[in-house]
């Protein structure tokens, strides 16, 4: 789904909307502020493949057939726009690369930078760290009593954080040690959790004056985040061991060697938030929902579990072997 928003309360009177649009307030009956995602695709359902909402002024425009949805991805035509959701997350990843406006120029000296540590080769050196992390979820999940419910969606976010942490900046959130979550990550969501409920509401001038206390509070999370991310930063710099060839030592090399893609040191920050961020909560969400849709198609499962032992032979997987899963390559793509 791709949604674009205009501050604006204009209208297209060929795009449909919701029933029962109110004066001022526009299409605030049905809203389910708990899970606007989930609420936004069921009206796709009904509306077809682009439809809008406005709320308070704020107009929404949502995309969800797929032709369309690759129509607007047509980079030659389209840009990128910060939405409100979007936008507010400036706050803890700046110029990052998700964060980041099309004009400014980190952004493509981050993605130049950054590229290397996404290819085959650098795919190979994070794979003993994947297994590790990998192997503690299970350890995990069989220290539990048999009887008791897992938290599928919980656990898929401490699995894709850890093996973020790791690979790309060897550091380690304990994430399967302990009972609570980690500060860091603690802070990380509440961050994100106030990004996300405040975005309408600071669209009126009675709103933003509501949200001064929740800012506040906010800041106190997003001064920790930076202060933890900048120790690990300075710890890299001033170590006298050579780095690990991951993604915190691709920026600090870059500013080393004077490279003409180096980075400074607080866009360095934004990066790893960004990664933090942004890298956890899209692959914990695709493998909750692959574990979903498994439990609910029994016959789909059992061929995957087939696939993997086939491929696998009982034994510890070599990177070469991972891309020979095909079926469930399949089963994470539909997902």
């Amino acid at each position: 789904m791709s949604v674009d928003t205009t501050p604006e309360a204009t209208t297209d009177a060929r795009i449909p909307h919701p029933a029962w649009r109110l004066p001022v307030l526009g299409d605030v009956l049905g809203i389910n502020i708990r899970t606007p995602l989930q609420n936004s695709v069921s009206i796709g359902r009904e509306l077809g493949p682009i439809f809008e909402r406005n709320v308070l002024g704020n107009r929404f425009v949502f995309a969800s057939g797929a032709d369309m949805v690759a129509e607007l991805s047509d980079e030659s035509r389209f840009a990128k726009h910060l939405a409100p959701g979007v936008k507010a997350l400036r706050g803890i990843g700046g110029d990052g690369l998700f964060t980041a406006y099309n004009h400014e120029p980190n952004w493509g000296k981050a993605h130049n930078l950054l590229a290397p540590a996404f290819s085959q080769t650098a795919m190979r050196s994070y794979h003993r760290t994947m297994l590790d992390v990998a192997g503690e979820l299970v350890d995990h999940w069989d220290s539990r009593d048999s009887d008791s419910p897992v938290d599928i969606s919980a656990d898929m976010t401490k699995l894709t954080l850890e093996t973020i942490g790791r690979t790309g900046f060897s550091y380690s959130f304990d994430s399967f040690e302990r009972e609570e979550q980690h500060p860091f990550v603690k802070a990380m969501v509440g961050a994100l959790s106030h990004s996300q409920r405040t975005t309408f509401l600071k669209s009126t001038a009675l709103g933003r004056v509501l949200a001064r206390r929740a800012d506040q509070r906010d800041e106190v999370r997003k001064a920790y985040m930076a202060e933890v991310v900048d120790e690990v930063i300075r710890a890299r710099r001033t170590s006298t061991e050579p780095g690990p060839e991951d993604l915190l030592e691709l920026m600090l090399r870059a500013a080393r060697e004077n490279d003409p893609n180096r980075i400074d040191e607080l866009n360095i920050r934004h990066q790893v938030v960004t990664f933090l961020v942004a890298g956890h909560e899209t692959t914990s969400g695709a493998l909750s929902f692959a574990l979903y849709y498994l439990s609910r198609n029994p016959d789909v499962l059992a061929k995957a579990q087939a696939e993997v032992d086939k491929v696998w032979e009982g034994e510890e997987p070599a990177f070469e072997k991972i891309a020979k899963l095909r079926y469930v390559r399949r089963v994470l793509d539909e997902s």
